[in-house]
């Protein structure tokens, strides 16, 4: 974390990876994470960045920041055109995630990241609805670190990202606030990129008994251009090239959002937490650019809430421990959404204009018990119950409004055998649930407003087997075996006249089949290696024309390598390889990528001169100047796949603090 101090190099840390939904360890459920030591030295634009090291991840769309970064996990969310589907995104225990399952990550510093962890494969039975995985992010605490600091990144293709921060703490209470600003020419045409944050986090302790947590937060993002996809011969004759049309529209998103979360947490007289409750709030104005005519200016104004209750309890049945948790949650999202005919880039007429409406009340319970020294077992239970609505206010084509009714009941078992120290073999299985997003049920392929009710739900079946062997600062090491069978997959297409807008339909059965490996071990008392291997096979079945073809968007092999050198007390060096094996980019395995190996390098240097800190890091991305696509439009039409990524890029960044 390039704002972070560094006092002393932590190579493997051991941190028990908890739902926030429970206070017990959930050993059996495949999880990893990342801490501070990893993400220092980062240019901290994406996610895709803090997260690029962990197995069974593929992230694509670090440079399109109309696009958003785009994030599946074991297959899940490969299908988006845009942002993040169908895996769960949280910020210190509050929803980035929309009810409805989007995710776009524009309103976090990710320089302020203490910690990343992440659960794979279907997790309804604990989270809810488009759950394919979670990624819990962890900001900084309030009150930890410098009183205030004032630093910049300066790099390639004009970026520069300045930053100023302050940490208060006094007795109980304790703040924290961040004002970051990025602009960013981009490595193509028309891909100008301009965002301001500003959040600030608050913690007060009443008593041993009594706390709560504050977060607010306000994001300006006036410009995020959109250079667009182009086809294999535009991508190599010139990759800088951004598509004409997108130049012609004015492809692109404006943003404006603030958001509001309010945590209180009662612990027992042991200091265990017993009550949680959750509260928060967003309202987001998206203005959204497309390359073409009809219906291709786009407009929503977004306001979602959320509260949770969820409680915690112990029990003692004979010479067990019961360790119960149980909740409720209810989540509303409310998007009035409109369409302008895009005239070169102003609104024309309006032709689509209604309220997409997306409500979930739901109940879970979880238990978690040792049966025997060496053997603990968990089991989950949740139902939800969802409505999504429209209200149609454009009467020149008919009244569309509609309501649609889902309902879910999901769970998961697993089972964890400590089978010698410190080793520990576990069995799971989970389901999982993924309701259609407002969009995806709004982008009607009839052309009509309301909602397409011929889309599904997606449900899925999750059989996984984890061995895990912790050598606590010596080394970490673990295999996972997973099948997923998923029935009405939800795939996206375009249609010509349309590109840069994706349609949706369900797509039969699907098998996902993978094997991955990580380890983290310390070399030396100066060298730790990290690194992972992923095997995967995601293949189609009763659809259409494409049985037996493989899911587009998805590589079958993955392979990760980081190095971190302790150079000197407080000069950490970090070298890091990326191999990203084919895939294909439609339905029909007609068009494949080709493999490619990215490799950069990162360095930071701390220096202390009494109480004045000095961070400076420097870093070369793409070191070895790989040609490869950084995003890859799944199923476009006319064969508009390719977005080439940047080539050789560097930074600096220097920060002071007080």
């Amino acid at each position: 974390m390039l704002f972070s101090q560094i006092d002393s190099v932590i190579f493997l840390n051991v941190v028990e990876i908890k739902s926030i939904k429970t206070n017990s360890n959930l050993l059996a459920i495949s999880a990893s994470h990342i801490d501070s030591t990893h993400l220092i030295a980062l240019p901290s634009l994406s996610i895709n960045e803090s997260i690029a090291s962990l197995a069974g991840v593929f992230t694509q769309s670090p440079n399109n920041f109309a696009q958003d970064s785009r994030i599946s996990s074991r297959g899940f969310g490969a299908r988006a055109a845009f942002g993040i589907r169908g895996i769960k995104i949280l910020l210190d225990e509050i929803p980035e995630s929309t009810p409805d399952g989007q995710a776009q990550l524009d309103d976090i510093d990710f320089s302020n990241l203490h910690r990343v962890s992440i659960i794979r494969g279907p997790q309804a039975g604990i989270y809810g609805n488009s759950t394919g995985g979670v990624i819990q992010l962890y900001s900084q605490e309030p009150g930890v670190g410098p009183l205030i600091s004032i630093g910049s990144i300066l790099g390639t293709n004009g970026l520069s990202r300045h930053r100023i921060g302050s940490n208060i703490k006094y007795k109980k209470f304790s703040a924290s606030a961040i004002y970051s600003h990025i602009n960013y020419r981009g490595y193509r045409e028309w891909s100008d990129y301009e965002n301001r944050i500003l959040s600030a986090n608050f913690k007060v302790e009443i008593n041993n008994r009594h706390r709560f947590k504050i977060s607010i937060g306000a994001l300006d993002n006036p410009t995020s251009n959109d250079a667009g996809a182009l086809t294999l011969e535009e991508a190599n004759t010139n990759p800088k090239a951004a598509r004409d049309r997108n130049i012609q529209y004015k492809a692109g998103e404006r943003i404006q959002q603030v958001k509001a979360g309010i945590i209180y947490h009662l612990s027992t007289s042991s200091k265990k937490d017993w009550l949680t409750i959750r509260n928060y709030f967003v309202h987001r104005a998206f203005d959204n650019f497309l390359p073409f005519a009809a219906g291709g200016a786009v407009t929503i104004n977004r306001n979602l809430n959320g509260t949770s209750i969820d409680v915690h309890e112990r029990f003692r049945l004979g010479k067990m421990n019961l360790h119960v948790d149980a909740g409720i949650e209810y989540e509303k999202q409310i998007d009035r959404r409109k369409q302008h005919e895009n005239i070169e880039g102003e609104k024309g007429d309006l032709n689509f204009d209604q309220d997409e409406i997306f409500q979930n009340y739901s109940a879970y319970v979880l238990a978690n018990t040792a049966l025997q020294t060496n053997i603990s077992l968990f089991t989950t239970l949740r139902y939800d119950r969802i409505l999504t609505k429209a209200k149609d206010y454009f009467m020149q084509n008919g009244d569309q409004s509609g309501n649609i009714f889902n309902a879910a009941l999901n769970y998961s078992m697993g089972i964890n055998f400590k089978l010698r120290p410190p080793l520990h073999l576990n069995l799971l299985y989970s389901t999982g649930f993924e309701n259609p997003t407002l969009i995806e049920l709004s982008n009607n392929p009839s052309g009509l407003g309301g909602l397409n009710d011929a889309l599904k739900p997606m449900r899925s079946q999750n059989f996984e087997v984890i061995l895990n062997y912790n050598l606590p600062k010596n080394l970490i090491a673990k295999i996972s075996i997973y099948q997923i069978n998923s029935t009405d997959e939800i795939t996206s297409f375009e249609i010509v006249g349309q590109s840069g807008r994706s349609f949706y339909q369900n797509a039969g059965k699907t098998i996902r089949r993978g094997i991955e490996f990580e380890v983290n071990c310390r070399l030396s008392s100066r060298i730790s290696m990290n690194g992972n291997l992923t095997f995967s096979k995601f293949s189609y079945r009763d659809f259409l024309a494409f049985d037996g073809n493989s899911m587009p968007g998805i590589p079958n092999q993955q392979a990760y390598v980081g190095l971190d050198l302790k150079i000197l007390p407080n000069l950490l060096v970090m070298v890091e390889g990326r191999h990203v094996g084919k895939y294909f980019l439609d339905d029909a395995n007609v068009n494949e990528t080709q493999s490619y190996f990215e490799c950069n390098l990162r360095s930071s240097y701390r220096l202390q001169l009494r109480r004045t800190g000095i961070h400076m890091s420097a870093g070369l991305n793409n070191l070895l100047n790989a040609f490869y696509y950084s995003n890859l439009r799944i199923n476009a039409a006319a064969g508009r796949y390719y977005e080439a990524a940047p080539t050789r890029h560097g930074f600096v960044g220097l920060e002071v603090s007080f």
